[in-house]
């Protein structure tokens, strides 16, 4: 489905973590997270964070 990094990001989407805390957290750049989110949702075929949360679970 995705890379690791792509899988963490998703995991802490998922607990409720912001785009801001998700870059603290991994240590990583605002952008960088949401250019991982953006890979997420098409690599899901969703367009939102509670669409990629709900696909997620579902995996």
């Amino acid at each position: 489905m995705s890379t690791p990094r792509e899988r963490a990001v998703l995991d802490l989407l998922a607990t409720g973590y912001l785009y801001k805390k998700i870059a603290q957290h991994l240590e990583i750049g605002y952008r960088t997270v949401h250019t991982h989110i953006e890979r997420i949702y098409r690599k899901l075929h969703v367009k939102s964070r509670a669409q990629a949360v709900a696909t997620y679970h579902e995996l």
